[in-house]
């Protein structure tokens, strides 16, 4: 089933997040300017603050993990030294999907990969 636009997503795909607010999110035409995205902590080492983070408009999703050193960065992930440590990205339009830079075959299959690589991460 290849996936066309952010509801088909949604529908097939909201099931594989660990994230309670993912899971429940269904697209509404007012969603179709600024999508919806949502962040959460993950992880628990005490040096280390890991973000995860989803963004969904109505031709893509980005999954993206970024962490930072907590003894030696500033308070938020905006500064140079927070690092992006998984990003992928399923693009409905173009039909592609890319994990850390990486493309993939278009597909179910990569899809599921995708979300299964951000899964082990959150």
């Amino acid at each position: 089933m290849n996936v066309t636009g952010a509801a088909e997503f949604l529908q097939r795909w909201a099931t594989h997040f660990t994230n309670e607010e993912v899971r429940n999110w269904v697209w509404t035409a007012d969603d179709d300017d600024f999508g919806k995205r949502t962040s959460w902590q993950v992880g628990e080492a005490i040096a280390i603050e890991s973000i995860a983070s989803v963004e969904l408009m109505a031709d893509h999703i980005q999954l993206t993990v970024t962490e930072r050193d907590v003894a030696t960065s500033s308070e938020d992930m905006s500064g140079a030294d927070a690092q992006v440590v998984f990003d992928a990205v399923v693009d409905f339009e173009e039909h592609s999907v890319l994990i850390n830079g990486e493309p993939l075959v278009w597909g179910d299959a990569a899809i599921a990969e995708a979300l299964r690589r951000f899964g082990e991460r959150t």
